[in-house]
């Protein structure tokens, strides 16, 4: 520090180590200790850029449960600043802007979301991400996974409120449970399915409405087109069967709905942002 005197460089110098959290835990506990004890003097300046709860929980895997990983943490830290949480809506469109995603082929229905009429696409897909409490690291890396399932599916029309929660599930956390069995949707995003024969329409949520698709993935779709009543008596059936109709006349197998389990899969066969 007393030599950049003589330099166009002037103290304080400042460090900044970031994602610290992701470090190994006994590496993460080395470099605070070794910042800490060889580089406390006047004119450095360290900045940290960290997830502290998940640190705290790398001190206790170290040195034991019980030990106070916080009060631990607070010998190096001097000072500390909490981010803003970073709005999920705002995210999910600037990456989708970025990647010039073709969203207007994920079709749905119109919608509500928290009681509020919803008619835009990457609104919804947050909602979703939303329920599945999916972090925001793991939004970046879903919306990479999307790019690449749209790139796979060419120009096929895909159902939003099955896919999305389908491909959503790989980058979940475990609590959440096996598909559809979740339990975090509630009636958080409803839909209305109106029947233009009858000019009638009903609400499903969204946990129901992706049931009822994994159940017609579960059939034969041979049997699925014999047992199909008159059209426009089921909505949900006839929009099943309509995007299996068009995808097969497209030649792009992926695409078909009772394929978009192996769609997603095979996302991480592409790109190395899905969980799987």
């Amino acid at each position: 520090v007393e030599s950049l005197s003589d330099s166009s460089i002037h103290a304080p110098v400042v460090l900044v180590i970031d994602e610290l959290d992701r470090c190994r835990p006994s590496y993460a506990i080395e470099l605070l200790e070794v910042a800490k004890h060889l580089f406390d003097v006047r004119g450095i300046v360290f900045i940290l850029g960290m997830h502290a709860g998940q640190l705290e929980h790398s001190v206790s895997a170290v040195y034991g449960q019980k030990f106070d990983g916080l009060s631990y943490l607070r010998r190096f830290v001097t000072r500390s600043y909490s981010l803003k949480r970073v709005s999920r809506n705002a995210l999910v469109k600037s990456l989708a802007a970025t990647k010039s995603l073709p969203i207007n082929r994920l079709e749905f229905h119109p919608c509500e979301v928290d009681g509020r009429d919803e008619a835009d696409g990457l609104n919804l897909i947050s909602a979703y991400l939303d329920a599945f409490d999916i972090s925001v690291r793991d939004t970046e890396r879903f919306v990479d996974a999307l790019e690449v399932l749209l790139a796979l599916t060419g120009s096929a029309k895909l159902i939003l409120p099955y896919l999305v929660p389908v491909l959503a599930r790989n980058f979940a956390p475990p609590a959440l449970g096996p598909f559809p069995e979740w339990t975090a949707f509630g009636d958080k995003i409803n839909f209305y399915i109106r029947n233009e024969r009858t000019e009638s329409a009903k609400i499903i949520n969204a946990r129901a409405l992706a049931e009822k698709f994994n159940a017609y993935t579960g059939s034969n779709i041979n049997t699925l087109r014999e047992s199909q009543p008159i059209r426009g008596q089921d909505i949900l059936l006839d929009w099943y069967l309509h995007c299996d109709t068009t995808c097969q006349r497209l030649n792009i197998q992926l695409a078909r709905p009772m394929n978009y389990r192996e769609l997603c899969n095979s996302v991480g066969r592409f790109s190395s942002t899905a969980s799987g």
